[in-house]
């Protein structure tokens, strides 16, 4: 099994299986959405079009919507 990171000045933001299927983005523990595609996730954190909870804009944190830019971590 796979997952994936990127660190920003905010702290780190994950894309993890889910156990039933699909992929949930993760941010300091905090699920931000539900995703069929982890490149779904990536693209969606990178423009700011996932759910956020606070005032900062993810969007502009310089993350890359391009999964292959991301960190792949094997479990």
């Amino acid at each position: 099994m796979h997952f994936f990171s990127w660190k920003t000045r905010a702290g780190e933001f994950l894309i993890v299986p889910r156990s039933g299927g699909g992929w949930d983005l993760v941010f300091e523990g905090q699920g931000l959405g539900c995703y069929h595609r982890p490149e779904q996730a990536a693209e969606d954190v990178a423009s700011g079009a996932c759910y956020w909870p606070g005032a900062l804009n993810p969007g502009k944190l310089g993350i890359s919507g391009d999964l292959s830019d991301w960190t792949v971590h094997t479990r």
